[in-house]
């Protein structure tokens, strides 16, 4: 074990030779690495496997996951190890950490291989609605019934065909350690932040692009950005593999990686002179071209896919529309908290529809009462119970509140600090002051007032016509949700 600021990192060490880091993907423990993979590296290279923070042996926090950090945990590891330099080789998250291992560490790293991955920013080309949605609908779902799901995007379909039964043991030893959600979604909340983009035309260090032609997590095109960033990097293009190339094909994986760190024909000479940029295999014009089609044939299926209901079409158009170009950069993802959505007494959960389709696009999990409009607090507040109970008990997080105008009185009723951990009040109650919460649960309020505010009540502005709708209202609710930390809740006396 590592340590890194009381936070333990997991390793795993096999072969000898040239040491090489193995950093792996979102949600997944190094014990998933395939092991015709390892084995083939180890015959060449003192491997490395890492358990990222929140997966396998590691420990499993509530914060501290931005991707910089987790680089500095594969540093701690290497020093640990008492190894100065090593070559670093990261897949698809792993590979965006990777990334920041060489920009914040480039001492330290003597070789870089990049699969399946990002650099994040502007020119980063995300996967779609669905694919997403695959990956980030894990709440209240068993490892198994996660893992089979996932199947679908992350393995190209002949493989699954002729090789399910590999694909079936691989998944037996991956849920032996699963991931929690909070560190999941932790993960993706960090990759979602992440942007090297303008780091990486800096990088000096010999490095190989890997991807699969019919990647549907990380398409294809963002390995020929990351060839344009990074100066004298080479592209391989994996023909017929899915996002799980170095599963689909590990030796032929380990032998293209291997050849290439063992070449080291790129580096300067020793007297000072630097040596011709290296020739960039695989990047050709028929493989540029095999990209560009695979790309074009995915925008046409999205084009002609409707969403299945009114809650996906909101959420879809809100993605796709790019909230960004409304918000500005401040609007940040969140960690998937769940939120429970709860609207006025003369209004039902269809009023937030919208909103909750918000929520959904920048990282939450929102949830309404299941109510059609209601005059009887009484009502109200067995059925705001009743969604609290049921949104911490499927995600294993305390929720957050969010009520508007007079049903923060049939919050303020039933909250327990067991089970919510903030309340965000968004314009109080026309009848008075709402009645005070318990202790031990935050209160946040959001209300239209005069220049110079009052104290703890944050001002908006704009016409405060349908304020939940306004663009002040949703900054400042996105800003209030993204500065809220994870509470994980209680288990129940029976479970431990």
């Amino acid at each position: 074990m590592a340590k890194v600021a009381g936070v333990r990192i997991a390793y795993r060490v096999r072969g000898s030779g040239p040491p090489l880091v193995l950093i792996i993907g979102y949600r997944l423990p190094a014990v998933a690495w395939p092991d015709e993979f390892v084995d083939s590296l180890a015959e060449r290279f003192t491997v490395v496997a890492v358990d990222n923070r929140g997966t396998g042996a590691s420990d499993k926090p509530v914060e501290g996951y931005a991707l910089s950090n987790m680089a500095d945990d594969v540093v701690a590891v290497l020093d640990s190890l008492g190894i100065p330099k090593a070559h670093v080789l990261g897949y698809s998250m792993g590979g965006s950490i990777a990334q920041e291992l060489a920009c914040r560490h480039p001492a330290r790293v003597a070789g870089l291989v990049l699969c399946a991955t990002i650099c994040g920013g502007a020119t980063t080309v995300r996967a779609p609605l669905s694919t997403l949605r695959i990956l980030r609908d894990l709440d209240g779902r068993e490892p198994e019934e996660v893992a089979r799901r996932m199947w679908q995007v992350t393995y190209a379909s002949d493989y699954l065909l002729k090789h399910s039964d590999r694909a079936e043991r691989q998944l037996q030893r991956e849920i032996r350690q699963p991931t929690p959600l909070h560190a999941a979604d932790l993960q993706f909340q960090a990759l979602s932040e992440f942007d090297a983009s303008s780091r990486l035309p800096e990088l000096r260090v010999p490095t190989l692009v890997l991807t699969g032609d019919l990647d549907q997590i990380v398409l294809p095109h963002n390995s020929t950005v990351l060839v344009d960033l990074i100066p004298d990097s080479v592209l391989r293009i994996m023909h017929g593999c899915g996002h799980r190339l170095m599963w689909e094909k590990p030796e032929e994986c380990a032998g293209i990686v291997a050849d290439f760190l063992g070449a080291r024909a790129w580096e300067p000479a020793s007297s000072g002179e630097a040596s011709p940029p290296p020739r960039r295999p695989g990047r050709n014009r028929s493989d540029i071209a095999s990209i560009h089609h695979n790309n074009l044939w995915r925008s046409m299926e999205r084009l002609l896919g409707w969403p299945a209901t009114v809650e996906d079409f909101l959420v879809d158009a809100v993605t796709k529309t790019g909230y960004a170009a409304f918000f500005g950069s401040r609007l940040r993802f969140g960690d998937g908290k769940p939120v429970v959505l709860v609207p006025p007494l003369l209004l039902g959960d269809l009023a937030l529809s919208g909103v909750a389709a918000w929520l959904t696009s920048i990282g939450y999990r929102p949830s309404g009462v299941g109510l059609l409009p209601s005059l009887d607090d009484e009502t109200m507040s067995r059925a705001v119970a009743a969604s609290i109970r049921e949104a911490t008990g499927r995600v294993g997080r305390k929720a957050v509140v969010i009520a508007l105008g007079d049903s923060i009185r049939a919050v303020s009723r039933v909250a327990r600090p067991e089970e919510v951990s903030d309340v965000v009040i968004l314009g109080p109650p026309a009848s008075g002051r709402p009645a005070a919460l318990p202790r031990g649960i935050r209160v946040h309020a959001l209300k239209y007032i005069p220049a110079g505010g009052a104290p703890g009540v944050r001002r908006l502005s704009g016409w405060p016509f349908l304020p939940a709708m306004l663009q002040s209202t949703f900054i400042a609710v996105s800003d209030i949700l993204y500065e809220i930390p994870i509470a994980l809740r209680p288990e129940p006396e029976g479970a431990r």
